[in-house]
């Protein structure tokens, strides 16, 4: 996708067949994805006592091997024992969800987290963006605090707290939230076991002042920072006491479900499936391709090399599995949740053989749930049976629940040994006994309590954001060069972002107050409130240009800040912050661009440019807890990723494992899945599974496309294999967001036409306006159509547009829009 997106807009006309599936859904408007920001290096100056900083921008979970004794003579093993010191580990994540937003904070500036509990004792995590001190300044600071004792607080609030604890610090993907892979060995920061004091003259925190470069953090290649987001992972182990024991390893808890209702309809409606599984004399039909990307095993089955002879008859049989758990399985595979089964007996049953199925055919996240849900249905007619399957299929968190169960009291073991189950348990797993009489023995010792399950909690550092824009335009540009007076600014009309009134500068002469500026044009944005301090606000200064020739415009020509601090305020402490750079009333782009590059640019028609200014002004930042996240079912040991379908698809799309229709556009072919494309989009599915496909003559297996550029149609076929778009650089977003909105409209994908609606009614311009109201029309677009009629009430805006060459196109192509075009000219 290295090819830069095409000007030409395709014709939206539809072949008559297609038309005629397409359908219209006016009402409801669903909220959608951001566009990404590009990455840029600008130059920001701050007035007038500051200095200049240079600044890159960034776009917007095995069971362990058992050890087992072997035959032979008899020998004589020494008895071992373990000193074991307990731990009580408790787990928090912090995310920082609008992380430019936060870099407005002064040096040494924090912002704590929600508190957690480790150990008895609660606990926070500081975050400071800009450094806890100033040797620091360039790094991201993260401490954890002790807090105090959690438990009886009114009576220990003037107590000193004493901890014994060590500490570790993990920044994570802000993407999902898992490490990144791998975590580069400075992201992660460990203590020793230390003392936490709250007491006078104690320490009450650990961390690294210097916990991660700013820089590093930022730049795109460590995938550390997504969406302007991240997160800090913080694990706290206390030392609660000493014991000679054995320690056990905890196991990940089932990551959360989500639904897939494309792929389940396909499933129900059976539409195109090619393969039909016999199970216990019950057959199902399914589709290759989706199990093949959601099972390893089924991926070798029924595509790899030595795929069974039975799949190549479309028919497989499946032995030693229940016809219903299978069933189970496959709404799984298409849409990652489970069905829905009258709770007691038949769900735990469910579970066990949904578990067995799981573990044969490695789907580890069904494996995982199954787990989950039969340990906390362990009782006395099921402790026996499910101890013996959790050894089978190494479920060694499931073995836990089971053996802590039966060693819990004698009467569980009394009842559980009085089970069916447990003649087969004793007879299978032998080695089990001897794990549950040592577990009975710790279980019933006093001086061997067991320590409290791991609580993960987690938090999010929210930061408020409020945008607004305005547009320059620079009439007479000559004319400007050398005039403005002693090296001021010329000053925009005054505009309102986040309650606060704003003013663009422009000067052509370059920084008055600096030489090697000379011939270059300086844009800054100007606080133009009295007597405010404290303004934490970014800001985009962007060149903009008309579209040429029935084209698109080209794409602007951007600068971005960091968050500054804007301060009008006077008094010694704001004087020292002037002098530090920290705070301003007017912060610039001293070298924005040269008024010789500027002369032979495309951006510069008849003596005239606009510039538009994008504000973003810091309202709040605030910390929330997140409402679930001390519930029993958050005993986790680490953080497991959410559904992979679209990871899954994602992969088989790449790989091209089992396509079966080569579609041809525009010269290129790309290799699809019938049954993808058709669960997808209506028109695909009338195109390759209905009639229409029972109408194709010849080469069945080919699909031309036709008035679509090949960038386009990747773009969406990424979007219906993985449920997202791919990365465009910012000067790319509204030109990809046109082509896709037409092809959504075309294939019927309504959330795809959202999304592109969405992106196009935030960037509508006096250079787009006129394009984006033909595609609004065009495809039905209200709400675009609305954003874009908006735009034009301003009489300067309307003239603008009015003067772009695509105007002339849309009152051509949509004459039912003159009478309101008519009415807001007059």
């Amino acid at each position: 996708m290295g090819q830069p997106w095409p000007r030409r807009l395709p014709c939206s006309a539809h072949p008559p067949a297609l038309r005629v599936l397409r359908r219209r859904r006016l009402g409801s408007r669903a909220a959608a994805t951001t566009a990404p920001m590009a990455r840029a290096t600008a130059t920001v100056r701050h007035h007038k006592y500051g200095t200049r900083q240079d600044r890159w921008f960034s776009k917007m979970a095995g069971s362990s091997p058992s050890t087992g004794g072997g035959g032979g003579e008899a020998s004589t093993v020494p008895s071992t024992s373990t000193i074991v010191a307990e731990m009580a580990t408790g787990s928090h994540v912090l995310t920082v969800d609008g992380y430019s937003g936060t870099k407005g904070l002064a040096v040494g500036e924090h912002v704590k987290s929600g508190t957690f509990v480790a150990g008895g004792h609660s606990w926070h995590i500081k975050y400071f963006p800009n450094g806890a001190t100033d040797e620091a300044s360039e790094w991201v600071s993260v401490f954890v605090c002790l807090t105090g004792k959690s438990s009886d607080a009114a009576k220990t609030k003037d107590a000193a707290v004493t901890v014994k604890a060590r500490c570790k610090l993990t920044l994570l993907d802000g993407r999902d939230g898992r490490a990144a892979l791998p975590p580069p060995p400075p992201l992660t920061k460990s203590s020793e076991l230390r003392t936490f004091s709250s007491g006078k003259g104690g320490s009450d925190q650990w961390g690294h002042k210097k916990f991660v470069r700013r820089k590093e953090l930022e730049d795109p290649s460590k995938r550390l920072l997504r969406h302007d987001r991240f997160s800090v992972r913080c694990d706290v182990t206390v030392a609660v006491g000493i014991r000679t024991d054995d320690v056990t390893a905890k196991l990940p808890a089932p990551p959360p479900s989500d639904l897939h209702r494309h792929l389940g309809r396909l499933l129900k409606t059976k539409a195109g499936a090619h393969v039909t599984f016999d199970v216990a004399g019950v057959t199902f039909a399914a589709h290759r391709c989706v199990l093949a990307a959601r099972s390893p095993v089924f991926m070798t089955e029924l595509l790899g090399p030595m795929k069974e002879k039975d799949a190549e008859s479309h028919v497989v049989a499946i032995r030693d599995m229940d016809a219903r758990a299978f069933k189970a399985m496959l709404h799984f595979i298409y849409t990652d949740s489970l069905p829905k089964v009258d709770d007691g007996g038949e769900a735990a049953a469910m579970a066990q053989h949904l578990l067995a199925a799981a573990d044969r055919y490695d789907i580890e996240r069904l494996k995982l749930i199954c787990e989950d849900k039969l340990r906390g249905r362990v009782d006395a007619t099921t402790a026996a049976t499910t101890l013996a399957l959790a050894e089978q299929h190494g479920c060694r968190r499931l073995k836990e629940a089971c053996l802590r169960f039966m060693a819990s009291s004698p009467a569980n073991l009394k009842a559980a040994m009085a089970s069916d189950g447990f003649e087969h348990l004793a007879r299978s797993c032998p080695s089990l006994l001897k794990e549950l009489a040592a577990n009975l023995a710790r279980s019933t010792c006093p001086d061997h309590p067991r320590p409290p399950p791991t609580l993960v909690t987690t938090s999010t550092i929210v930061v408020e954001v409020v945008s607004g824009s305005h547009v320059l335009k620079i009439d007479g540009f000559s004319r400007t060069i050398g005039a403005s007076d002693g090296g001021s600014y010329v000053k925009s009309g005054r505009f309102v972002v986040g309650g606060h009134g704003w003013r663009v500068g422009y000067r052509a002469n370059g920084d008055g107050d600096d030489d090697a500026d000379a011939g270059w044009i300086s844009i800054a944005l100007h606080l133009d409130d009295p007597n405010v301090d404290g303004v934490r606000a970014r800001f985009k200064i962007s060149l903009l240009a008309a579209a040429h020739d029935g084209h698109p415009p080209p794409p602007p020509r951007s600068d971005q800040s960091t968050t500054c601090t804007f301060s009008t305020a006077f008094g010694v402490w704001l004087f020292y912050q002037y002098w530090r750079g920290k705070a301003s009333p007017t912060w610039s782009f001293p070298r924005f661009i040269t008024t010789k590059a500027l002369e032979e640019s495309v951006y510069l028609v008849g003596d005239s440019f606009s510039l538009r200014c994008d504000v973003a002004v810091v309202k709040d930042i605030r910390t929330e807890d997140d409402a679930d996240a001390t519930t029993a079912k958050k005993l986790v040991g680490v953080l497991v990723p959410p559904s992979d379908i679209g990871a899954h698809l994602g992969r088989l799309l790449a790989a091209g494992h089992g396509a079966d229709v080569a579609v041809h556009v525009g010269g290129e072919t790309f290799a699809a899945h019938r049954c993808v494309l058709a669960a997808r989009s209506p028109v695909f599915m009338a195109e390759l599974l209905g009639p229409m496909a029972m109408s194709r003559h010849n080469n069945e297996d080919t699909v031309h496309v036709h008035d679509m550029e090949p960038r386009v149609f990747e773009a969406m076929l990424h979007f219906i294999y993985n449920d997202s778009l791919p990365e465009v650089d910012d000067d790319e977003v509204a030109a990809m967001a046109q082509h896709l909105l037409v092809a959504a409209d075309r294939y019927d994908m309504e959330r795809l036409k959202l999304i592109c609606e969405d992106t196009l009614c935030s960037h509508v311009d006096a250079s787009t306006a006129a394009t984006a109201l033909t595609l609004a029309e065009q495809h039905h677009c209200e709400r675009l159509k609305e954003a874009c009629f908006k735009f034009m009430e301003n009489p300067s805006n309307l003239k603008a547009v009015m003067a772009s060459d695509d105007f002339l196109h849309l009152t051509r192509s949509c004459s039912s829009l003159l009478k309101k075009l008519a009415k807001l000219a007059a």
